[in-house]
């Protein structure tokens, strides 16, 4: 059964204005022409919702089991504390993307910007991925209490990810090694350790899966629980 589509036109509204048509409605949702308004889609659930343009900063935020499907480039903060649902980018996104990010998933079609996935976190079956198709800026993970996150460096970038997992303490992060790089490093596992997800990432974008699952993959794990155990107080 074919779903209707309700149609926003965004180029003259306020971000208020576009959530409150979006939680007006049941239907699969269409938001054209945006331009930069903030906080489309924050906090919603249930929804299917696509934006054709540039969305604004905290694109999703909080967001608790709406996909949004991003045919543009995000700006800063997307999917900021999200709990639950799917963000799909058709492009690049800014700074901080996934801060906080709880649950759900996250797939970059292209690059992100400095610090993203900073605190995600995990509990019990609620365990959220950020997956990245290009490379991200500097400090990818800082801080990393739970969750996983992906960079898949599809174009074979030397040291693609700059001061990855700073002060991480949980989760697990995956850099795709280029393969001209012959360096040792330690902790490296082949794709298939991460073959749903390549799987899932490489349907959503229309890419060949094989290149990618054949590859080597540097895998962070935390050192400790505690990474600044001493550095400000007894404990």
């Amino acid at each position: 059964m074919q779903v209707s589509k309700m149609k926003i036109n965004c180029e003259n509204l306020t971000a208020r204005k576009i959530n409150e048509a979006i939680m007006q409605s049941s239907e699969k949702i269409v938001c054209e022409n945006c331009c930069g308004q903030r906080y489309i889609g924050a906090a919603s659930s249930g929804k299917t919702i696509e934006i054709e343009g540039i969305s604004g900063n905290d694109c999703g935020g909080l967001l608790d089991g709406s996909t949004l499907i991003l045919k543009g480039n995000a700006q800063e903060g997307l999917g900021d504390t999200m709990n639950a649902g799917k963000i799909i980018v058709h492009g690049h996104c800014g700074d901080i993307c996934a801060y906080g990010m709880r649950g759900g998933k996250i797939f970059i079609r292209d690059y992100i910007g400095v610090r993203g996935g900073i605190h995600m976190k995990e509990y019990g079956d609620s365990k959220p991925l950020l997956m990245i198709g290009e490379t991200a800026g500097a400090c990818l993970g800082e801080y990393l209490a739970g969750g996983t996150i992906i960079v898949l460096n599809r174009r074979d970038e030397l040291d693609p990810v700059e001061n990855v997992g700073v002060g991480q303490h949980g989760g697990v992060i995956y850099v795709r090694i280029a393969s001209s790089d012959e360096r040792n490093y330690e902790d490296v596992v082949d794709g298939s350790e991460i073959e749903a997800e390549i799987s899932e990432f490489c349907e959503i974008f229309k890419m060949d899966k094989e290149k990618l699952l054949h590859s080597k993959y540097r895998r962070l794990l935390p050192e400790t629980k505690n990474p600044y155990q001493g550095y400000y107080c007894m404990n």
